[in-house]
């Protein structure tokens, strides 16, 4: 910004009252509809400034079991997934497509929290039940080891970065949040 002669400045989640001084909003901080980052977005684009995240980016992006209905129907290739209601409970995860291990997600997980790996069916029944306390759907996949993890940026329908998040060191996820400060 600086070499396009562009100000720019740094705010942070008390300044929303401020939002109206500006011409636009450049959100780089975990989106999601239950977050500060939200309600900033809704009022950006309210006051008329240029947003990204649009609010409407952060309700899609944000949500697990919108973007694995867009993957299906776009035909893209992912992780055999499944969207779970509660009464799967009442299912054999065999009957519902489940195998082991599975990796089981809130719909509005981010940055490994609300995403849990079960290794059998013991551990499924046990995490799923959890994760249903907290939301009527839970996104079931099929867990694929790998070192990273994408992350693609878009502007105007057009993809404008993407990036390896590597995997936390010892680590199935990109965070471990159970882990050491140095994990």
């Amino acid at each position: 910004a600086d070499k396009l002669n562009v100000y720019t400045e740094f705010i942070t989640k008390e300044d929303y009252s401020r939002l109206t001084e500006f011409d636009a909003l450049f959100i780089r901080e975990t989106t999601s509809v239950n977050h500060h980052t939200y309600r900033f977005s809704r009022k950006a684009h309210a006051e008329g400034l240029v947003v990204i995240d649009d609010p409407w980016s952060i309700m899609r992006c944000a949500n697990k079991v919108y973007l694995a209905e867009r993957l299906a129907l776009a035909k893209i290739p992912a992780p055999r997934t499944i969207i779970l209601q509660k009464d799967a409970l009442k299912s054999s995860p065999e009957s519902l497509g489940i195998t082991f291990p599975c990796v089981l997600k809130q719909p509005d997980s981010a940055f490994s929290k609300g995403v849990v790996k079960a290794a059998d069916e013991a551990e499924f029944r046990e995490k799923l039940t959890s994760l249903f306390e907290k939301s009527d759907l839970i996104i079931a996949q099929e867990f694929m080891q790998s070192d990273f993890d994408w992350r693609v940026g878009i502007l105007d329908r057009q993809p404008l970065y993407v990036c390896k998040y590597y995997m936390a060191r010892g680590h199935w996820q990109i965070c471990n949040w159970a882990g050491s400060a140095t994990s």
